[in-house]
C-alpha cells in the first residue's frame, strides 16, 4: 500500500445529503406486514401532479435534543463558502397510501452551475427512509441539504430537487437559484512577532478535540486531489481502490495570533494483527493554515492507496488530526477489508 498525498482539511469535495423532518416519522417497511405487497411505479413514468406550497431554502441555526437540525428560511438566496444550503419543499402532497396502509417516498437532488451545466446528480436518496406514515398525506417538510466547503467556488447556483410518490407514479420538481460568497480569510501580518502563532510539537497533543463520526469511504468522482467522496457500509475495498477516512464535523479549533487555524495529520495503516505498515506524520504543512467556519473543520480525512498486489485480507486505518495552536488533538480509526479485483473477461473469435 502507498500512502497519497493528503488534501488540507477543508477539500473541495461537495458532500450531498438527505433527510425528512422529524414530522415524517420513519414507518415500518411495507414487507412487514404478511401478505401485503405495493407495486412501485417507475420513476421515469412519474406525472408531475404532486403540489408544493412553497420551496424554501434555509440554513442551519442548532440542532434540537436528538440532532435533528434546526432551520431558519433564508430570504436573500445568500450562503458563505462552508454554509450548508436546505431547500426545504413545504406542505408537499397529496400522497396515495399502499396496500400496507403506508406511504412510499424517493427523492433526488440535483446542483448546477449559473449556466445549468450539471455539476452534482444523486438519486434514489431516501430508500428506506421514503416508508412513512403521512398525516393527511401531505409531507409537511421534506427537504435536501448540500455542505459547501471554504473552497468552493464563489458564484450563482441552482438546486433542484425531485420528490416522487411511488405509490401513485407523481413527482414534484422544484428547482431554486442561490449563491455563494466568499469567506473571507484574514491575512498574516509578517515581520510583527506579535502576531506570529506559535505552534506546539504535535508529540505533546491531549487527545481533547471532539470528532462528530468516523466514516471509510471511496471516491465517485473528482481527482485525486479534489475527489467525490461516498460513505461506505460494508467497509470493503478491491485491489486498485483509495481508502478515505474521513473525520466528519472535528473540533473545535483554536485561532492563532494570524488569525488562522493550524492543523496537522498522521495516518497510520495496520494489518489485521496490530502490525504497522505505514506509519506516515505531518502531512499537511502549510496546507494546515487556514481559516475555519465556526472553529470546525467540516469533513478532514486521511486517505491511503491499495496496490493492485496488495494481500486481501483485514486492515485498519488509523488517522490524528492536531490543532497545533490549543496542542490538542482526535485519533480515530476504522477496519476495512481488501478483496482481490475480479478479472476482466473478453470473449474473442476462434480462428
Amino acid at each position: 500500500m502507498r500512502v497519497s498525498p493528503f488534501a488540507a482539511a477543508i477539500s473541495t469535495v461537495v458532500h450531498l445529503a438527505l433527510s425528512l423532518l422529524p414530522t415524517l416519522a420513519v414507518a415500518s417497511p411495507i414487507n412487514n406486514f404478511p401478505g401485503q405487497r405495493t407495486a412501485l411505479c417507475d420513476l421515469r413514468q412519474a406525472s408531475r401532479t404532486l403540489k408544493v406550497e412553497k420551496a424554501i431554502l434555509a440554513q442551519k441555526i442548532g440542532t434540537d435534543a436528538e440532532g435533528i437540525p434546526l432551520l431558519k428560511p433564508d430570504d436573500d438566496s445568500l450562503f458563505k463558502q462552508g454554509d450548508t444550503v436546505y431547500l426545504i419543499l413545504k406542505n408537499t402532497g397529496q400522497f396515495q397510501r399502499g396496500e400496507g396502509g403506508m406511504h412510499h417516498l424517493e427523492m433526488d437532488v440535483a446542483v448546477k452551475d449559473g449556466s445549468g451545466k450539471i455539476l452534482l446528480m444523486k438519486e434514489r436518496l431516501l430508500g428506506e427512509k421514503g416508508r412513512v406514515d403521512l398525516e393527511n398525506n401531505i409531507a409537511p417538510a421534506p427537504y435536501g441539504n448540500l455542505d459547501t466547503t471554504l473552497n468552493t467556488p464563489p458564484g450563482k447556483y441552482i438546486m433542484v430537487v425531485t420528490i416522487y410518490d411511488l405509490i401513485g407514479c407523481q413527482k414534484a420538481i422544484s428547482t431554486v437559484p442561490f449563491r455563494i460568497t466568499a469567506t473571507r480569510r484574514p491575512k498574516p501580518i509578517r515581520g510583527n512577532s506579535k502576531n506570529q502563532t506559535r505552534t506546539c510539537n504535535p508529540d505533546r497533543a491531549v487527545e481533547k478535540l471532539t470528532v462528530e463520526q468516523a466514516v471509510l469511504a471511496r471516491r465517485t468522482g473528482g481527482s485525486k486531489q479534489e475527489p467525490v467522496l461516498e460513505p461506505i457500509a460494508n467497509n470493503v475495498f478491491k485491489q486498485g481502490e483509495t481508502v478515505y477516512l474521513i473525520l466528519k464535523n472535528t473540533g473545535k479549533f483554536k485561532r492563532g495570533q494570524d488569525g488562522l487555524h493550524h492543523l496537522e495529520i498522521d495516518v497510520q495503516v495496520r494489518e489485521e494483527e496490530g502490525k504497522i505498515l505505514i506509519d506516515k506524520k505531518r502531512l499537511l504543512g502549510k496546507r494546515g493554515q487556514l481559516l475555519l467556519e465556526k472553529d470546525i473543520a467540516q469533513g478532514p480525512y486521511g486517505n491511503v492507496d491499495i496496490d493492485q498486489d496488495a494481500p486481501p485480507g483485514d486492515y485498519s486505518i488509523g488517522v490524528t488530526i492536531y490543532d497545533l495552536v490549543s496542542c490538542q488533538k482526535a485519533s480515530r480509526s476504522a477496519r476495512f477489508r481488501v478483496i482481490d479485483q475480479e478479472p476482466t473477461i473478453s470473449f474473442l473469435p476462434i480462428g
